[in-house]
């Protein structure tokens, strides 16, 4: 698989997933990063359809983690 070119703001998204410890939401990166909610769920769903994240749902909550299966 080919790693896709990613945004400044996927790049800083994918950066923190790498570095952070425990499962994050949309919500929470884009307060991080101060960019839109739609912005940070965007990113995240792209590194998700690229194998690079991972998602998983707690009750309503949508949980993001980066893949470490690979």
């Amino acid at each position: 698989m080919t790693t896709p070119v990613l945004t400044p703001a996927e790049q800083k998204i994918f950066d923190y997933l790498r570095t952070h410890k425990t499962p994050v939401t949309a919500g929470t990166l884009a307060k991080r990063f101060i960019i839109s909610q739609s912005k940070s769920y965007h990113a995240l769903s792209l590194l998700e359809r690229n194998g690079l994240a991972v998602s998983f749902n707690v009750g309503s909550t949508k949980f993001y983690r980066i893949n470490t299966d690979e």
